[in-house]
C-alpha cells in the first residue's frame, strides 16, 4: 500500500462522513428554522427593538434614538419573516407532492407524431428508403421503463425512475436528500425556490446575528447567536454541496441529470404514414438537447407563462397540467426537431418538383416523361402569351382611332359640316370621268 492509496481511503472516508453528516440535513434545517426565529426575530427585533424601544419613546431625550431602532427591528423582522416563509413553505409543497401527491400516476398511453425512444429500439429497427423504421402498435409507446427492478411500464417523454420511491415520475431529475423530497415536473419550481431563498435567509441572519453581537452585550446573546450562526453555516454548506448548479440546468437549460451527458445523444421517432401503414422513423441527434427552448423560454416553461407567476411558489408553470395533452407531442420540443419532421415529411414532394428546361437536375428523381410534358405545358403558356399580347395591341390601335373620329366629330359639331369621306369624293370622281 503505497500514499496514493493510503490518500484515496482517506478521500473516501470523508466523503463518507460529509454524506452521513448531510442525511440529517432536514433536522438542521429545523433546527436553523426554530433558533434562528426565537433569537432573531423574537429576542433581538422585538424585544430589544420594538418593544423596549416603545417604553423609551415616553422618556425624556430617546425619543430619536428610539423611532431608529423602531423602524431598524421592523424592518429586520418583515425581511426575515419572509424569507422564512417562502423558502419553508416551497419545501413543505415539496414533501406533500412526493409523499402523497402522483403516487398512483400513469404516462399517457396515446401515441404522438414525435416521441422519445431507447437506443435498445434500434434492435428492431428496419431499413426503407426513408431511412430506419420501427413499427407502430396502436396505443402504445415505443419507450418502456428498463431499469432493473422497475415498473416496467410504457412510458412517455421525459419520464424517468425514481430508485427511492419506486416509480416513474415525468421530468424527473433526482430525489434530492437534502430536503427529502423529489425533484421532478410538480416539484421543480418549489424546489428552485427553496434553492435560492434558503442561502439568502442563512445569509441574512448572520448578518443580523453579527450586527445583534456587536450592539449588545455578549452576556445577553452569545448563545443564540452563536447557535444561528452554526445553524446557518450548514444550511449554507448543504445547499451548495448538493445543488450548485441545479438551478442553470434546471431552469435555464431545462435539462434533468438523466439528460445532462459529457456526449449527449437522443433517440426520437417520428410517425408517418406509407402506403396505408403507419410507421415510426427512428433518428439519432447528437450534441442538441430536444427540449432546450433557449434561456428565456425555458424560464416560461419552469416558472411559468407570464412573469407575476414567477413569484408565487405555489404556481404551477403550464407543462404541469398540459403534460401529455398538447396536440403532436407530451411537451414542446425545440424548433430543429419540428423542423425535421416537416423535411422528413416533404421529402416525396420535393423528389417530384421538375427543373426548367436546360437546368440541371436539382433532385433527380422526376422522370422523363414528367419532363416533357411541364416542357409542353409552358410552350403553351408562352404561345398563348403572345397571342394575349398582340390582342392587345390590335385593340389598343382600334381605341386610338376611334377616339380620333370621335375628336373630328365633336369639332364638326361646334361650326362647319364635317368634310365628306375620302372614299365617297374619289368614288364621284371616278364616275364622272367614265361618263365623259
Amino acid at each position: 500500500m503505497d500514499c496514493w492509496d493510503i490518500f484515496d481511503i482517506c478521500q473516501a472516508f470523508v466523503q463518507r462522513g460529509i454524506r452521513r453528516f448531510f442525511s440529517f440535513s432536514h433536522i438542521w434545517i429545523v433546527c436553523f428554522l426554530v433558533f434562528s426565529a426565537y433569537s432573531n426575530l423574537y429576542h433581538f427585533c422585538w424585544r430589544e427593538l420594538i418593544s423596549h424601544d416603545e417604553t423609551m419613546m415616553h422618556s425624556p431625550g430617546t425619543g430619536g434614538a428610539a423611532n431608529l431602532n423602531l423602524v431598524v427591528g421592523l424592518c429586520l423582522l418583515v425581511i426575515s419573516a419572509l424569507l422564512k416563509v417562502i423558502w419553508l413553505g416551497a419545501w413543505v409543497q415539496t414533501l406533500v407532492i412526493t409523499r402523497f401527491c402522483d403516487r398512483k400516476w400513469r404516462p399517457p398511453r396515446t401515441s404522438k407524431n414525435i416521441m422519445q425512444v431507447e437506443p435498445s429500439n434500434w434492435k428492431d429497427a428496419r431499413e426503407s428508403d426513408k431511412g430506419s423504421w420501427i413499427p407502430y402498435e396502436q396505443d402504445r409507446r415505443p419507450r418502456r421503463c428498463e431499469v432493473l427492478g422497475g415498473c416496467n411500464l410504457r412510458i412517455s417523454d421525459r419520464v424517468y425512475h425514481c430508485m427511492r420511491l419506486g416509480r416513474c415520475l415525468p421530468v424527473y431529475d433526482h430525489y434530492c436528500d437534502f430536503i427529502k423530497a423529489a425533484v421532478y415536473l410538480r416539484t421543480i419550481k418549489a424546489y428552485l425556490f427553496v434553492l435560492v431563498f434558503l442561502p439568502l435567509d442563512a445569509l441574512f441572519s448572520i448578518a443580523v446575528a453579527i450586527y445583534a453581537l456587536a450592539r449588545f452585550p455578549l452576556i445577553r446573546f452569545a448563545p443564540f447567536g452563536i447557535s444561528v450562526i452554526a445553524a446557518v453555516l450548514v444550511v449554507v454548506s448543504g445547499v451548495t454541496f448538493f445543488t450548485w448548479d441545479k438551478f442553470w440546468l434546471l431552469a435555464c437549460k431545462n435539462c434533468v441529470y438523466h439528460e445532462n451527458r459529457v456526449d449527449p445523444e437522443w433517440h426520437l421517432v417520428f410517425k408517418y404514414d406509407h402506403n396505408g401503414q403507419t410507421r415510426l422513423h427512428i433518428q439519432t441527434f447528437n450534441g442538441k438537447h430536444p427540449w432546450d427552448l433557449g434561456i428565456w423560454e425555458n424560464l416560461h416553461q419552469v416558472l411559468g407563462r407570464h412573469w407575476w407567476q414567477w413569484l408565487f411558489f405555489w404556481w404551477q408553470p403550464e407543462r404541469v397540467s398540459r403534460y401529455g395533452h398538447y396536440a403532436d407531442r407530451d411537451l414542446p420540443y425545440a424548433d430543429w426537431v419540428t423542423r425535421y419532421r416537416t423535411e422528413f415529411l416533404m421529402a416525396p414532394l420535393i423528389n417530384v418538383a421538375v427543373d426548367a428546361p436546360g437546368a440541371p437536375l436539382s433532385h433527380g428523381r422526376a422522370s422523363p416523361h414528367r419532363q416533357q410534358q411541364q416542357v409542353n405545358r409552358r410552350e403553351q403558356q408562352r404561345s398563348s402569351a403572345v397571342s394575349r399580347g398582340n390582342d392587345i395591341t390590335l385593340h389598343s390601335s382600334d381605341v386610338r382611332r376611334i377616339q380620333r373620329s370621335s375628336g373630328s366629330f365633336a369639332g364638326h359639331a361646334e361650326g362647319s359640316a364635317p368634310p365628306p369621306p375620302t372614299h365617297t369624293r374619289r368614288r364621284r370622281l371616278e364616275l364622272s370621268g367614265s361618263q365623259q
